[in-house]
């Protein structure tokens, strides 16, 4: 029987989990391998889970995809939209939503590994199909290498992953080169000196300069980055003080840091 690929991507974006947290997603992917007739090993690196078709001679091909959502409100207004809520690294209640295409991403390759068992006669060698947690955590892919992927499944002569873009529908995207960033993320915590809100001159209000470090930080990519390179400096959070007459001893700033490569980087 097909797997039906719209139900399933409908329940993964109803059902998001937050990083290292994707249970019921590795679940739900593990019933699915198993109508495919594929045997599995699930808890690889916490909660990733990781397949095989073995077809003959041919190289080994692994193919990726990322299964965690992130701390977002969905407001959508889709029928099947996301109210699941989770705790955060921090232990904050947050609510979670497959923001970032995650949900689409696991739906594409089981879809793929159907197509490829239906096809076996057209092909020869390896697929390694790999669903990955804790992405948007940046610690997914290295917690599974820690737990032995690459020593349970034929070594990868290749590794391809996709990403969800805005297209049309029915339309892939490709271009020499580099396509994706790579990213870091910064937690950055400026120290001031706090006081009230009626004195601010016998403060050194961290509020201030959080500001003035956001408005700086985004010269560094217009001024600083050859123009002919692809680079984001993005500030999506800020956290300073609890009341609005008090100014706080301390403004912290998380970023994230694109860039195509380390020269860029740098």
């Amino acid at each position: 029987m097909a797997l039906d690929l719209d139900a399933l991507y409908t329940d993964l974006h109803r059902h998001p989990e937050l990083s290292f947290q994707e249970t019921r997603t590795a679940a739900v992917i593990a019933a699915r391998l198993s109508e495919l007739g594929l045997e599995y090993e699930e808890g690889i690196g916490r909660t990733g889970v990781a397949t095989a078709i073995l077809n003959g001679d041919g190289p080994v091909v692994w193919l990726r995809a990322d299964m965690d959502g992130l701390p977002v409100p969905e407001q959508t207004g889709l029928e099947y939209a996301s109210t699941a809520r989770g705790v955060d690294p921090a232990g904050n209640d947050v609510p979670v939503m497959h923001a970032c295409g995650h949900d689409m991403h696991v739906t594409a390759l089981l879809g793929a590994l159907e197509q490829l068992i239906a096809t076996q006669n057209e092909w020869s060698g390896t697929v390694v199909a790999v669903f990955q947690p804790a992405e948007e955590y940046g610690a997914g892919s290295q917690a599974m290498i820690s737990d032995g992927v690459l020593e349970r499944f034929p070594k990868p002569d290749i590794v391809l992953g996709q990403h969800v873009t805005p297209l049309p529908a029915g339309v892939i995207g490709v271009r020499p080169g580099t396509q994706m960033a790579a990213s870091d993320g910064l937690s950055v915590v400026l120290h001031g000196r706090g006081g009230h809100g009626s004195r601010p001159h016998s403060t050194i209000d961290p509020v201030v300069m959080a500001a003035a470090t956001v408005m700086r930080l985004q010269t560094v990519v217009s001024r600083e980055v050859d123009p002919r390179d692809v680079a984001v400096v993005t500030v999506g959070s800020i956290h300073a003080g609890l009341k609005n007459n008090i100014i706080p001893a301390e403004a912290k700033l998380e970023l994230s840091l694109r860039y195509p490569d380390d020269a860029a980087r740098e």
